[in-house]
């Protein structure tokens, strides 16, 4: 088992014509597929004027209990087409032929093309909304809009999975 790393940088102020507080961190973010690595960022936490040292403290806490996390968040940095092609080999062949060959064309038709140079992580509810309204626009029955939805909900289902 890997050890699991715990970081808590210290509140920085940067002087100049506007002081602020900030914390630098270290985060993991894939690279390539299953290649990770490790960037610096920096973080402003607010104006010198406005916040106190404690405060600007507190707010570093709230971060890096994400940033402490990431063991269980860097699996959701991969890109949504290459989850979809997991999704295909293992969960559409449990699927009746009708359901199957439905499956496959909507996500061939409908849904690759707008996802694909999206990774899981950045997919949110705003975007998946946009995308269904964008379908009713087009003018796409309400049947194979209902279709849509459920297809992106079971490939985020078996993601979480």
């Amino acid at each position: 088992m890997a050890r699991r790393e715990f970081q808590m940088p210290n509140v920085l102020r940067h002087d100049g014509l506007q002081p602020y507080w900030y914390i630098r961190y270290r985060r993991k973010v894939l690279v390539g597929k299953n290649q990770i690595e490790r960037k610096e960022v920096w973080h402003r936490l607010g104006d010198c004027d406005q916040i106190t040292k404690r405060q600007a403290m507190r707010l570093r806490d709230e971060i890096m209990l994400d940033v402490n996390r990431e063991v269980y968040t860097i699996p959701s940095h991969i890109e949504f087409t290459d989850f979809v092609e997991i999704y295909k080999k293992h969960h559409i062949p449990m699927l009746a032929a009708g359901a199957q060959a439905k499956y496959r064309c909507l996500l061939e038709r409908q849904i690759l093309p707008v996802f694909r140079s999206m990774k899981l992580c950045d997919m949110d509810t705003k975007t998946i909304q946009a995308f269904l309204n964008s379908k009713e626009k087009e003018g796409l029955a309400w049947w194979t809009r209902n279709d849509l939805k459920n297809i992106v909900s079971r490939i985020f289902s078996k993601a979480d999975d």
